[in-house]
């Protein structure tokens, strides 16, 4: 990975824009140390925090070296006695043997499999779930909201989305307020489906604390179906059965789709199961106090410090999603921000460091904080979010095809855990089983231990 072209890296809009709020009558944006910047993003994008994945040793290491440079700038803490705010999360790892799709219709009853077949897509504890219903095709994302009126009836239904929301996530909360129970995103090119099960892998992260409600999430449940599936969920729609899984037979399938309809007599019973166990995490916070009469309000610099973690190895064998651009670099650049506004002193208002965590599960940190605030929401006057702001340097992981799949997609990803031979960050408190599905289709897997729960169907 290479760094020296961080030596001529600057900040001119953000240092000038923060530079107004010095107290004195100068507003000359203040010198950034770039070797500053250089430290901290070789650091935090080195191989030895394991690419920083929300609830892992890297994650946890990167934040307590985020509160010991909030600390060596001299900024204070707004977590109470300490820098780290703690995240209650969950981890949701899926069972397999449990997790299938069942679809029936006229002479069709065929029961689908995870990973070969399908995977839940990302989603809190609410849409880490099961639904059961009839299909119903609604067409692309893009459909949805720009041809709400060719929407067949949803109410309890189970939509059947061609390809996944993508940048149209806003689709969903269409298809949930239309009565939807659950969508099922068709991705029906294999390399793009081994793509989304790389980033998605085999466990979800979300947020144990129910009172806070994910800006970006939306609450229904859906998976990702392969090319596997794809032919017999098209037949109620093309009247093929039978077929190539292959991407050019299988496009010339979806090429001649109909228009958006009902799907009389064809049902979709899915069946999600899942262990959980507590994890641990935190935001990272620091504060520079203002000197002036408006002190009391602040300007956020944000930036979120996890990354992908450790997943399926490149041609070479480097399994590790360090990170850098996304967002090693715009953690750096906050913290040369703060070093460079503390050593000025100057400033009218306050100046908030944030360090959100499980960003690339969903935004968890940033909900948290918003839900829980550690300075008053309504005396925070901006922020400025740095996000993947550096260049894409040599061969850095952060730009690779797995990466842009999962940016692709508006319901952020998660990586696989740690490759074999790597050591992986275990809790002491034991996984507890539980079933989030159809009740009736899950009815076989009823032998699970007492601590397992079964749970309708929305």
């Amino acid at each position: 990975m290479q760094l020296s072209n961080l030596r001529t890296l600057c900040l001119p809009a953000v240092l000038a824009g923060l530079a107004c709020a010095r107290s004195g009558p100068e507003t000359v944006a203040p010198l950034v140390d770039t070797l500053t910047i250089r430290a901290a993003a070789s650091f935090l994008a080195s191989d030895a925090l394991l690419g920083r994945r929300t609830g892992t040793e890297g994650g946890q290491v990167a934040a307590a070296y985020l509160a010991a440079e909030c600390r060596r700038l001299g900024l204070e803490p707004l977590a109470g006695s300490g820098y780290e705010q703690d995240l209650p999360l969950t981890q949701a790892t899926i069972v397999p043997a449990a997790t299938t799709i069942r679809i029936t219709g006229p002479g069709v009853d065929t029961t689908f499999v995870h990973w070969d077949d399908f995977i839940p897509d990302v989603g809190t504890e609410q849409p880490l779930r099961g639904f059961s219903g009839e299909l119903a095709y609604v067409g692309r994302a893009q459909d949805i909201l720009f041809r709400r009126s060719d929407l067949p009836p949803l109410e309890g239904k189970v939509a059947l989305l061609r390809s996944e929301f993508g940048r149209n996530g806003e689709a969903a909360d269409t298809l949930l307020a239309r009565g939807a129970v659950g969508v099922i995103q068709v991705v029906d090119d294999a390399r793009r489906y081994r793509l989304f099960r790389q980033t998605r892998g085999e466990s979800r992260l979300y947020l144990s604390d129910s009172t806070v409600r994910s800006s970006f999430i939306p609450p229904l449940p859906a998976v990702l179906a392969g090319p596997r599936m794809t032919v017999t969920l098209y037949k109620p729609l093309t009247g093929v059965g039978s077929g190539s899984w292959n991407d050019a037979y299988l496009n010339g399938l979806a090429a001649g789709l109909p228009e958006p309809r009902e799907l009389p007599g064809w049902r979709a019973e899915v069946c999600v199961v899942t262990s959980t166990q507590p994890v641990r995490a935190s935001n990272v916070a620091c504060a520079l106090g203002g000197r002036g009469t408006e002190a009391s309000h602040a300007i956020v610099v944000s930036a979120h410090y996890d990354h992908l973690g450790v997943g399926v190895p490149n041609a070479e064998g480097d399994s590790i999603y360090n990170g850098f651009s996304d967002n090693a670099a715009g953690v750096a650049m906050a913290l040369g921000i703060g070093e460079a506004l503390a050593r000025e002193g100057r400033l009218r208002h306050s100046l908030i460091l944030l360090f959100s965590a499980g960003e690339e599960q969903g935004l968890l940190g940033s909900d948290y904080f918003v839900t829980h605030p550690l300075w008053p929401l309504d005396r925070i006057e901006g922020v400025v979010n740095l996000d993947a702001n550096a260049p894409q340097l040599g061969r850095a992981r952060g730009g690779s095809p797995a990466t842009r799949a999962a940016r692709s997609s508006s319901w952020s990803a998660g990586r696989r855990g740690a490759r074999d031979g790597r050591r992986r960050s275990r809790s002491r408190h034991p996984a507890r089983i539980t079933t989030r599905s159809s009740a009736m289709a899950c009815q076989r897997y009823s032998s699970f231990p007492a601590t397992a729960s079964t749970r309708g169907s929305a």
